[in-house]
């Protein structure tokens, strides 16, 4: 019997699984095990345990079975185990604020430097895009991912910063919250 893996297990792609199988003869020895999926013979293991890694398996649905042959050439085959390998999952780029840090303060009109960190879990980044208070500010596609904001009226701004990969997956980075004031009047020389 195949003891892993299990009946109905899903795998990304590129797939390595590990096959396993338990054979035993009443009366004789296992010399070998053979693995198939569906009829194309995959492996022959010859020696306990009867386990066998398929690398780079290519998407699609697989019946495995094993097939236990004794010293004498007689032969039993395992029951099937239904497997599929998938098209790998695209999980979003990580973007993180670098600057300004969370709670800074300018002085109007006031000229920033908002930057980020952006990372792909499976692809590269193709670009960061800059928001502040949901209005796209800039955008840059070479990192160190960075844009200026000039000009900036007094207020209170959220920051955030969008990478997007080259599967178009966006992920969004954590808010920074930062305050622009009125100038300062220059005290009278009077």
């Amino acid at each position: 019997s195949i003891t892993s893996p299990a009946d109905g297990a899903t795998f990304p792609t590129p797939a390595t699984i590990q096959i396993a199988a338990s054979a035993s003869d009443r009366n004789g020895t296992v010399t070998h095990v053979e693995f198939y999926a569906g009829k194309e013979l995959l492996f022959t293991d010859t020696a306990t345990p009867w386990t066998v890694t398929w690398k780079n398996m290519p998407p699609g649905a697989y019946s495995l079975t094993a097939v236990a042959v004794d010293e004498m050439g007689a032969k039993a085959a395992s029951d099937p185990v239904n497997i599929t390998v998938g098209a790998a999952a695209n999980r979003p780029p990580i973007a993180a604020m670098a600057n300004p840090p969370d709670g800074a303060t300018y002085v109007a009109p006031a000229g920033i430097v908002v930057s980020a960190t952006a990372s792909a879990t499976n692809g590269t980044i193709a670009m960061v895009e800059f928001y502040a208070s949901n209005q796209l500010i800039g955008s840059d596609a070479t990192a160190p991912y960075a844009v200026t904001w000039d000009n900036v009226l007094p207020g209170t701004y959220t920051l955030t910063a969008i990478a997007r990969d080259n599967n178009g997956v966006t992920g969004i980075s954590a808010v920074v919250t930062i305050t622009v004031r009125e100038p300062v009047p220059a005290p009278s020389p009077f």
